[in-house]
């Protein structure tokens, strides 16, 4: 933040006095880091020009005591106004959504956790066979052996089925076939 603020109720502040702070400040720094540098500072009525290290700082003051900074020819942020004075029973901008958003977070954590969990779980139990007691097994196998046994003797049955119509078959052509000559011989 600049140094070269004005009160909140629009009187000027001494702007000669800051620019002096600054350039103590600025020769300080440049003394720590080892760089020499000369500030010269001149004064044409309400304008101040001053130079520090080759880079010019210009500050235009007007009848207010607000100052138009400018920094090598380019505009300087300066604040004309301080800021607000503090109030600790108001809350700053953004922290009711802050803390909205961090109690979604908590809730949907606390509740949705559970959820998911039985939901897997719930998803991972549909993929197995369910288990089936030792009792009916049992009794399965043993309705199994009963059908088996019904099949096997069912197809002896029909096996016996097929044997006595293919010699009744083979009887009736053959009694068919002794009877044919036999007819022959009488007519002749």
């Amino acid at each position: 933040m600049s140094r070269l603020q004005g009160k909140q109720d629009g009187q000027g502040v001494d702007v000669n006095k800051i620019i002096d702070e600054a350039v103590a400040d600025a020769q300080a720094a440049a003394n720590a880091a080892g760089r020499a540098t000369t500030v010269n500072i001149s004064q044409d009525g309400t304008r101040q020009v001053i130079d520090i290290g080759g880079r010019k700082l210009i500050v235009n003051t007007d009848a207010n005591g607000r100052a138009d900074v400018h920094w090598d020819g380019e505009p300087a942020l300066v604040s004309s106004a301080e800021p607000p004075p503090f109030n600790p029973n108001e809350v700053p901008d953004g922290v009711v959504d802050i803390v909205q958003s961090l109690g979604a977070t908590l809730v949907l954590c606390v509740v949705g956790f559970p959820i998911a969990r039985a939901f897997g779980r719930w998803v991972d139990r549909r993929g197995n066979a369910p288990k089936v007691p030792t009792e009916v097994l049992t009794r399965l196998n043993s309705i199994e052996q009963a059908v088996e046994s019904v099949a096997i003797e069912v197809e002896r049955i029909s096996e016996g089925q097929r044997f006595t119509t293919k010699l009744l078959n083979d009887r009736a052509t053959r009694e068919l076939a002794d009877a044919v000559p036999a007819r022959e011989h009488v007519r002749g």
